[in-house]
């Protein structure tokens, strides 16, 4: 069985697999991570959240797919403390 898709105007195929649930303490550990990166987005203000789709102008994913993988990675390397808010795309300042 063949799956097919495209985003953001690019065409993409594999093979479909049945995903493994592995539920490792560091599985688990990573699912809290994104789930608490979800909701701080969502309790971004717009204007953030502009700011983030500003960073990926041009390219191809979403301004919550950069927010999403930035923060994880801070949670990662920061025993996973929150950011401060609201949280920038790197480069940006706080005001």
């Amino acid at each position: 069985m063949l799956e097919e898709w495209t985003t953001k105007g690019i065409n993409y195929a594999r093979r479909y697999f049945v995903p493994m649930n592995p539920n490792t303490i560091n599985q688990e550990r990573v699912r809290g991570y994104f789930t608490r990166a979800v909701t701080s987005w969502r309790g971004e203000s717009p204007e953030t959240r502009a700011m983030w789709n500003a960073a990926v102008r041009g390219r191809p994913l979403t301004g919550l797919n950069y927010y999403l993988a930035q923060y994880i990675k801070y949670l990662s390397s920061h025993n996973g403390q929150d950011p401060a808010t609201p949280f920038l795309p790197p480069g940006q300042q706080q005001s």
